[in-house]
């Protein structure tokens, strides 16, 4: 299944996919980091939406297991979240 990510944090992401899973489906999710290489984690369909005919289904995934992607997963995170303004 490919899936455009529109934010993730390090308990989970929001995707948006042509495919829809139910929920409590497990999903084996990889992609590549251009610093560490493939990163594959074990995620559980926490909600999908109901969309229209045609238009791609918006997913909460729920990271269950890291496995040994763990610090190159947080490694990505932590490099895309939004700096504090206020410090």
């Amino acid at each position: 299944m490919a899936a455009e990510s529109r934010n993730m944090s390090s308990s989970g992401m929001f995707v948006v996919s042509d495919h829809a899973h139910d929920v409590g489906a497990q999903l084996q999710v990889s992609f590549v980091d251009p610093d560490a290489g493939e990163v594959s984690l074990q995620m559980e369909v926490m909600w999908k939406d109901s969309p229209t005919a045609g238009t791609p289904t918006k997913m909460g995934l729920r990271v269950i297991s890291l496995g040994h992607s763990a610090q190159a997963f947080e490694h990505f995170v932590n490099r895309h979240l939004p700096t504090d303004r206020n410090e």
